[in-house]
């Protein structure tokens, strides 16, 4: 804004009114700083809309995955109906066949147990080595081989068929305890077999010792499968909790991404903002440089003109001062032959003066030395006064010194 001012301070002062383009006053050294601060600003400019871009895309990017996390549930999320609860009724449904089949055998058996007991042990000799065709049927399917107790092609055979067939072809018969049952079942078959074999007496009470017996291992089996179907269901429910709480901590991140995405689209508006001032002052700077670079044309062709008079001048000024130089020192010689003659005997009396005043001096300083060497003379006799004093005196002690010495030798 100080520039704008300045420009249109110095466009009121140039007489064309401003209009045409003119040079300005300002240095090089300016118009390079300006250009360097506009490239400085539209580089931020640039940096910023990036960091608004890659910020808005991150961001973005983040809410799809959000999104998605949240409509799609997770891989270990999902209900799981356990096996044996997609077949418990037709269980429950085979096993009831099963019983009213068994009930239906034992009625029977207990009117035709004694008319028909050689029979059925015949009949059962004969079910206990079927032809190899029909043995290997049953070995390809996993069948066991047919039990004793068929005494007859009738209802009571299927009957048991059926319950074989059933017990086989369940479920659970090929899982964690398949082979254990398939085994218990070969078990009794072979005992059932081998106690007919013997001769034993055979009915429909071993049938159904055989059958209870099936049913318990039966039994423990869907028992220990329904256990580790209960732990996956509830490790099932662990998992789905889990998703939830997942899902839960997926919102607020998703919140959280909002506000964000709010908070960065104020800073845009705030960004964009700022550039648009940037970009307006940037159009006042660009306007007042357009003015200052007038005013520099305008004043350099007035500096121009203005060393062209000085020059001009300059020349008149220094023939003038030669001129005058010339005058002066015509001046100073006419003034120095007038006052070389006053000069000249003011300067002989003063000559004169000082002359008497050195002799007067001199005559001082003779009497002033004569007095000296008189003086020089006394001293020098003090002297020698002094001297042949100070030998008298030695020369008298020396002698009182031998007198008392004689006079105490004399005594002695």
């Amino acid at each position: 804004m100080e520039f704008q001012g300045d420009a249109e301070g110095s466009a009121g002062c140039d007489p064309a009114g401003g209009s045409r383009a003119l040079s300005g006053c300002l240095p090089a050294e300016a118009f390079e700083h300006f250009r360097i601060r506009e490239q400085q600003l539209l580089r931020l400019n640039e940096e910023l809309e990036k960091g608004r871009e890659k910020g808005l895309s991150a961001a973005e990017k983040h809410v799809r995955v959000l999104q998605s996390s949240a409509t799609q549930p997770p891989p270990g999320s999902h209900t799981f109906r356990p096996k044996s609860a997609i077949t418990y009724q037709g269980d429950r449904s085979r096993d009831e066949d099963n019983w009213n089949d068994t009930s239906t055998i034992r009625r029977a058996n207990r009117t035709g147990c004694v008319a028909g007991q050689r029979s059925q042990s015949a009949s059962a000799c004969r079910c206990d080595y079927p032809p190899d065709s029909a043995r290997n049927k049953e070995e390809k399917h996993f069948e066991a081989p047919a039990s004793p107790y068929e005494t007859d092609r009738g209802g009571a055979s299927t009957q048991k068929v059926r319950l074989r067939e059933s017990v086989l072809k369940d479920p659970y018969t090929s899982g964690q305890r398949g082979s254990h049952v398939q085994a218990e079942y070969m078990r009794f078959v072979q005992q059932g077999c081998s106690a007919i074999g013997s001769g034993a007496a055979c009915n429909n009470l071993e049938a159904l010792t055989a059958t209870t017996q099936l049913q318990k291992s039966r039994i423990l089996a869907l028992q220990q499968e329904l256990d580790l179907r209960a732990k996956e269901v509830q490790k099932y429910e662990q998992d789905l909790h889990a998703s939830r709480n997942q899902a839960n901590g997926f919102a607020d991140e998703n919140e959280k991404l909002k506000r964000i995405i709010n908070q960065l689209n104020t800073q845009e508006e705030k960004t964009r903002q700022a550039h648009a001032e940037l970009a307006s002052r940037v159009g006042i700077l660009e306007d007042a440089l357009a003015n200052l670079r007038a005013e520099n044309d305008r004043l350099t062709e007035c500096d121009r003109k203005t060393a062209a008079e000085l020059i001009t001048k300059g020349a008149r000024i220094i023939r003038l001062t030669e001129e005058l130089e010339t005058v002066r020192t015509q001046l100073k010689d006419c003034k120095s032959n007038t006052k070389d003659s006053l000069s000249a005997e003011r300067q002989i009396e003063k000559l004169i003066a000082a002359n008497k005043k050195l002799e007067n001096q001199r005559n001082e300083l003779v009497v002033g030395f004569k007095k000296q060497m008189k003086l020089i003379n006394i001293l020098k006799k003090q002297k020698a006064h002094m001297e042949a004093a100070r030998l008298l005196s030695f020369t008298e002690d020396e002698f009182l010194k031998v007198i008392r010495a004689d006079e105490r030798n004399a005594f002695n």
